[in-house]
């Protein structure tokens, strides 16, 4: 179930909202395997290079949750301002299903800050 490739093409970072400090979104992966997935993250922007080499590791029969964010001391590498336009690529070692949404804050236990 799911693939070794990911693209998602048009997406940015949300402005602040009345009832969180930051909007962000998430990078959900749940590997239905009984092996560990590695997952390689790229990102794309129009004017500038890419950010690359960052993998990340989702557990067997496990999901995680992987938050972006628009500073980098908090959210990690994955940074873009806000209204910023950036395409994601996502490449595992095994078939794992991706979805990229909006960040539900009321912590969760599968959501890590990507550092």
């Amino acid at each position: 179930m799911g693939k070794q490739v990911w693209i998602f093409t048009v997406v940015n970072q949300p402005s602040e909202s009345p009832y969180h400090d930051q909007g962000h979104k998430s990078i959900m992966v749940p590997n239905m395997n009984e092996t560990p997935a590695k997952v390689a993250m790229t990102l794309y922007f129009a004017d500038k290079p890419p950010l690359m080499g960052k993998s990340l590791e989702v557990s067997p029969e496990r999901v995680r949750c992987f938050c972006t964010g628009n500073a980098v001391d908090r959210y990690g590498w994955l940074c873009a301002a806000v209204g910023e336009k950036y395409a994601i690529l996502l490449e595992s070692d095994v078939d794992v299903v991706v979805r990229y949404g909006l960040l539900d804050l009321s912590d969760q236990p599968c959501c890590t800050c990507i550092t």
